[in-house]
């Protein structure tokens, strides 16, 4: 357990390293270049998000994995954060329109460290857009569900013991 709570200090640290010398980057751009994120959908995303998974019954719960955190995912400005579980990215919006699927949207990304832009897509789950369902493996994958922070507790918790992961558990 104390190599995955050093790596996830390391990943931490980065993800901040990144943020501080992205603040040139993000205060050269112009308002145009920010107020194009399509304002209204930006702040509704604005937040902490955290994935749900559907249990055998077919209730949804916040699963917590033994050996990995759970997907997350923070918009905050204009800047995408996605915990993958061991580790996180970070990258800036470009980009939000409709997609060609009426209430699917297409977020193109820039990733400080590379020169090619990711794409996207979510779709609201609900009417008080507390639900989002994202692609982010692509269309053919099936979309996560992620949930607003401030109603996670409205789902039951699941955390994976201990001892299905590793062998030195003291449970």
């Amino acid at each position: 357990m104390k190599p995955y709570l050093f790596l996830f200090l390391l990943v931490f640290l980065q993800v901040c390293g990144k943020r501080s010398s992205d603040q040139e980057y993000m205060d050269d751009r112009t308002d145009e270049e920010v107020n194009h994120l399509t304002p209204s959908l930006l702040s509704e995303l604005q937040g902490d998000w955290e994935k749900l998974t559907q249990w055998q019954d077919g209730s949804w719960v916040v699963f917590r994995p033994c050996d990995a955190d759970n997907l997350s995912i923070t918009v905050n400005t204009d800047t995408l954060v996605i915990g993958w579980g061991q580790d996180a990215s970070y990258a800036i919006v470009e980009e939000i329109v409709e997609d060609e699927v009426p209430g699917r949207y297409v977020v193109t990304v820039r990733d400080p460290e590379s020169d090619e832009p990711l794409t996207y897509f979510f779709e609201w789950d609900n009417h008080e857009h507390t639900l989002v369902r994202w692609w982010l493996w692509g269309l053919e994958q099936p979309p996560d569900l992620l949930a607003r922070l401030d109603i996670l507790d409205q789902y039951k918790e699941f955390k994976q013991p201990c001892h299905e992961c590793w062998d030195d558990c003291e449970e």
